[in-house]
């Protein structure tokens, strides 16, 4: 009954409701301890993400030039961008003349309804550089999105969206993953973590550039860069003692 009672107030099914009304056995003299208190929840599975290697994403960078995957490959890469933060980049976001993009909107899908929309929090709106070949990219797609308006007429490009399908339209992220069957669209934005640590770049500074909030995210979800920044750790230290 207990359990009903609290069901009904909070319309949710849940381990913690579960323990809630079965607190409120206990207080209410209809069980003698509560057996949930002698349950020890299962520890967490760490989440190491999958990523290319540098030499990979090298040869992957060649297979895609000049195919409409290119700029979708390599400014996920280039910038460690979420799905849904390269399919909700919009024009007006990226300055030429600063060199930088503004990462400030995302677009998600809720079912079959797609939305664009601020991103996830405060961390994940950022201001990132442009390197010369992404900035080169960028504008000749920009002008490639002009040449195919003034042909198709103004509809085309009409949302201003950076990533186009051949329609003019803006991809939804289910569509764009669609797109890398055999390939992993966010072990994209893992191998950006990859390589800038290989570099030399702290994880607090990489979690930054990624939008990671807090910061020890990049530390939980990249385990592997903790291993080797580890091992580095112990090898100086061994050899400071020589």
């Amino acid at each position: 009954r207990a359990g009903a009672d609290i069901r009904q107030r909070t319309g949710k099914n849940s381990e913690p409701l579960l323990s809630a009304a079965l607190r409120m056995a206990v207080r209410q003299d209809m069980l003698r301890v509560n057996p949930m208190e002698r349950v020890e929840p299962p520890r967490p599975k760490l989440h190491e993400a999958s990523y290319y290697t540098q030499e990979n994403l090298k040869v992957l960078y060649q297979l895609v030039e000049g195919h409409w995957l290119e700029m979708v490959v390599k400014v996920t890469a280039g910038l460690g961008l979420r799905r849904e933060e390269i399919c909700g980049l919009k024009w007006e976001s990226v300055d030429f003349q600063r060199r930088v993009v503004h990462i400030k909107e995302a677009r998600t899908a809720y079912g079959a309804t797609v939305v664009q929309k601020e991103t996830k929090n405060r961390s994940s709106m950022r201001t990132l550089f442009m390197p010369d070949e992404l900035y080169e990219l960028l504008r000749r797609e920009k002008a490639r999105q002009e040449q195919e308006r003034a042909i198709r007429g103004g509809d085309y490009a009409a949302s201003g969206h950076v990533v186009l399908d051949r329609e003019g339209l803006p991809y939804s992220p289910n569509a764009l993953s669609l797109a890398f069957t055999r390939l992993t669209l966010h072990g994209l934005r893992h191998t950006f973590a990859t390589i800038a640590s290989a570099q030399g770049v702290p994880l607090f500074d990489i979690g930054k550039a990624m939008g990671h909030s807090p910061p020890a995210t990049t530390g939980r979800i990249y385990t592997h860069l903790v291993d080797r920044t580890h091992e580095e750790t112990l090898l100086l230290v061994s050899a400071a003692l020589k």
